[in-house]
Parts: structure tokens; sequence; C-alpha cells
């Protein structure tokens, strides 16, 4: 196992480095981890064409899960990449953030964009949500992770397969707890106006029945050469687990981001 502490506050990042070729860091969704990429099949995809860059994020599987909100401000977290790619001696990598992890390619672009050679952000949008959207996760995680993940199975109507519901009960929920909380709360200046001035290849893709989709085709709408993908049929969590139908579509996307990397090389 692999660690690398961020150099700002010390807290340890995991990270697995799998395979050969340009890099690619994949990020999870919230309560997720760098296991569900090897759990849905696309390390065993990518890895023959990529070097595939996994970590946890904090308060997510082997990573640091500190307890005050602090910890979990956006530049922090955008730190705990950094120093993963510093550790492993990388200058530039391409980017697929799904849902969270979509949300860390915004500020990516924010805060390191000449760390990136292209993003492909799936199920995320940049723009401020309403207040108090996290209330009801907040107050659940404040009873207990048991009853934070048959809250969710109740509302996903379906009870999470294993080995994933056990990984979710072994997670920190004063952890997650304080950080819905920061999610909530952090508004991060300049953002949005960061999509402007991108110049590397970005691809946006969400399913028809993801709530978010006319605000991630908004996104889409705002960066220069960029595309959207739409997954007809799929809601959010489709976006994610139907690897059989979203892989390759990502897997062309960085093909061609490659080509245009080499040519501008």
């Amino acid at each position: 196992m692999s660690y690398v502490s961020n150099p700002v506050d010390g807290h340890s990042t995991y990270y697995e480095s799998i395979g050969h070729g340009p890099p690619l860091m994949l990020y999870q969704g919230a309560f997720g981890s760098s296991d569900n990429w090897h759990d849905r099949g696309y390390v065993d995809a990518f890895k023959d064409d990529y070097r595939v860059i996994l970590i946890d994020s904090r308060a997510h599987g082997r990573s640091d899960s500190p307890h005050d909100i602090e910890s979990y401000s956006t530049d922090l977290q955008v730190g705990d990449m950094l120093a993963v790619l510093d550790e492993l001696q990388i200058e530039k990598m391409h980017y697929v953030g799904y849902s969270y992890g979509g949300w860390f390619a915004y500020a990516l672009l924010k805060f390191a964009p000449e760390r990136l050679m292209s993003v492909a952000i799936g199920g995320k949008d940049p723009f401020p949500k309403e207040p108090n959207q996290y209330e009801k996760m907040i107050e659940i995680l404040g009873v207990g992770i048991e009853q934070f993940v048959l809250w969710q199975e109740e509302n996903n109507g379906v009870r999470f397969p294993e080995p994933l519901r056990t990984r979710r009960l072994k997670l920190d929920a004063e952890a997650l707890r304080v950080l819905c909380i920061n999610y909530e709360e952090e508004n991060v200046p300049g953002i949005l106006e960061s999509l402007d001035n991108i110049t590397m290849t970005c691809m946006f893709y969400a399913g028809t029945d993801d709530p978010i989709i006319s605000d991630v085709k908004r996104a889409a709408a705002l960066v220069p050469m960029s595309e959207m993908v739409v997954l007809d049929g799929f809601n959010h969590p489709d976006g994610f687990y139907k690897r059989e139908s979203v892989q390759p579509i990502l897997a062309d996307f960085l093909s061609r981001a490659n080509r245009n990397v080499n040519v501008v090389g």
C-alpha cells in the first residue's frame, strides 16, 4: 500500500499506480473509494494503455479521516492529488472524475490547470446549489454510519452489493459529516470564471435521467474546446456503474486527447 502526505497539513492520502502509458487519474464519487474503479472494471479496461492513478479522497477508503471542517477545504484536497503526482514524478495527467470527483475536476482547472492534459467530467456541474441541500444527510451521519447506509439503501430502493456495503460501513461517520458541512458551505471564488480560460480538451457527460443534466450542459457551453455526451436513459448512478457503455466513450475521448497533446507537444 502506498501513501503520501500533504505538505501543507500532513494528512495522508492512499494511492495506487497501475499500468503503463500516459498518466490517467480516476477520481471516485462521494462515499466511494479507489476500489470502486476496480470493482466496475475500469482499471482493467485502461491499464494496458494508461498509467492509471487511483486515490482515496479524505474521509474515504484508506486515506485519513480528520474531524475538523478546515481539513476539507477544496484547495487542500487538490493538494492531496498534486502530492500524489509529485511523489510519482508526473508532470501532467489526464483526469476523469465522476460526481464528487467531477467537482474536483473543476477545482483542478482553477488551482492547477498546468498539471492537466485533458479532463472528463461526469455527472457534476460547478454552479451554486440551494442552501441546506445536504441537511438530511448531515443529520443522519450524526447518528452513525449504520443508519446512514440504511438511509441510502432506502432512498435507492436496493441494498448495496458486497463488498461495497462492507466498505461503506467502515467509513468514519463524523469525518463524512464535517466533509458534507464543508461541501455545502464552501464557496470557491473563481471556479466559474476559470472555465472561460481552459485551453485543454474537455468532455462532459451525464444521463438524460440525471436531474443535473441541464446544468452539466450549461457548464460545457462555458468551456472552449469542450464536448457534451448525453447518455440516453441513464440516471446518475448509471453514469458510473454502467461501465460497459461509459468506458468506451471515455476511451475514445482520451485517445483523441492524447493525439491533441502529441500534436501540440
